[in-house]
């Protein structure tokens, strides 16, 4: 049989794992070249991956940082934000986004001239970078690194150069080259690796995006583009995989179990008579395959009516609680206040119901992260304001009064 898999995220690669080494399948590193190859089982089936972007996700990078270092921000501060939301509802794009991009283009900068000339070289580098204006920068960057090497936003959102879309004999030669450069960068670490350190700031710096985006901090319009547009860029190169399953996945491409080569936005259709789907290019209209099972390869993340359990349903129902929105956007998830505390459909605070996680993703930025050691992680945050809250609700009903014998 042949099986289609819509998407390349996270849950795509444990899709992989179950129908290869779920099947029988051995992986083993070779004694010649250390690459990983796949040896089948004859049990898996041909395998067809796509997606919107058509790439798969940035291998995770060998950690340089322990289980707490984080990146501290030096232009995307958390007193800057908090000044924003003072100011009134913020503009990502505009506003938090070239922040963003100067501490990625920092980091970046600091790990490629330490490479290239010391630590030393990097300091002076970094110290001007950081007290330069908008002009002065582009000039300290422009005479120290070469345009070739120089960071860039627009290259990492759109990594695929328009020539290898000429056919798809190109695009599959550049994609192979593509995850080989980008497994080679991982190996070199989230510190050493120039665009592994600057795209690791997106995950070190999410409690800061957190203050701006939490409790619709956003105008409308920018929660919108936050989530349509930057959140599958972010996920895509800061929230990959480890190495290894990028390294699995090349092994079984040339094993020929899998195929992930039909480049941006595929499509896929239904043959009701031939009871099977039809995967093909959006760009070679004569690349396509007929695949028996189609296998959506996405958890949501957020809670909608369609998505509700039976309990959230009945809650729903009942007004005991509201799906959130920022103007006409639906953000996805309920309604809660900064204690966590439900809201109800006229908006007013539930004294004895909290949220917390996924339900509440939609008032909150992120919420489905596992806390790490040593770092005040937003579950912990949140959880912490939820048990606080009920404690003082619990001492309310537990005290005596004044004048009870």
């Amino acid at each position: 049989m042949r099986v289609a898999i819509q998407g390349m995220g996270l849950t795509t690669f444990d899709v992989l794992s179950a129908l290869t080494e779920g099947r029988g399948g051995k992986f083993f590193r070779s004694d010649i070249d250390n690459k990983l190859v796949y040896i089948p089982s004859g049990q898996e089936p041909i395998i067809i991956a796509f997606s919107r972007s058509g790439l798969p996700l940035s291998a995770r990078a060998r950690n340089q940082k322990g289980a707490s270092g984080q990146y501290q921000a030096k232009f995307l501060t958390l007193e800057t934000v908090k000044k924003l939301r003072r100011q009134g509802k913020i503009d990502f794009e505009k506003q938090i986004l070239p922040l963003l991009i100067h501490e990625m283009e920092y980091v970046y900068y600091e790990a490629y001239v330490r490479a290239k000339e010391g630590f030393i070289a990097a300091s002076i580098f970094c110290n001007h970078y950081c007290h330069a204006d908008k002009e002065e920068k582009i000039s300290l960057i422009n005479k120290n690194i070469p345009k070739k090497d120089q960071f860039s936003w627009h290259k990492l959102c759109n990594p695929i150069p328009p020539e290898v879309l000429i056919s798809q004999e190109n695009f599959s030669d550049w994609l192979h080259c593509y995850c080989m450069e980008d497994l080679a960068e991982a190996g070199k670490g989230n510190a050493d690796s120039p665009i592994k350190a600057a795209s690791d700031v997106l995950r070190d710096l999410r409690d800061i995006i957190r203050q701006a985006v939490d409790f619709s901090g956003l105008t409308e319009n920018s929660h919108r583009w936050l989530n349509t547009i930057f959140v599958p860029i972010m996920n895509r190169i800061a929230v990959g995989p480890p190495k290894k399953r990028i390294e699995e996945m090349l092994a079984l491409i040339n094993s020929g179990v899998l195929k992930i080569d039909f480049g941006p936005n595929a499509q896929c259709q239904l043959n009701k008579n031939m009871h099977s789907v039809i995967i093909q290019s959006n760009l070679w209209a004569e690349y396509q395959v007929r695949c028996d099972v189609l296998i959506q390869a996405k958890i949501n993340t957020v809670l909608t009516e369609e998505t509700a359990t039976p309990l959230w349903r009945n809650i729903l129902s009942k007004g005991y609680a509201y799906l959130c929105r920022n103007g006409e956007y639906f953000s996805g998830g309920i309604a809660v206040s900064e204690n966590m505390q439900v809201l109800n459909h006229s908006g007013a605070v539930h004294a004895n119901l909290w949220a917390i996680g996924l339900p509440t993703e939609g008032s909150k930025f992120y919420t489905f992260i596992m806390p790490r050691p040593g770092v005040n992680s937003t579950a912990i945050i949140d959880a912490e304001k939820a048990v606080s809250s009920l404690i003082e609700v619990l001492k309310k009903h537990t005290e005596p009064e004044e004048n009870a014998i």
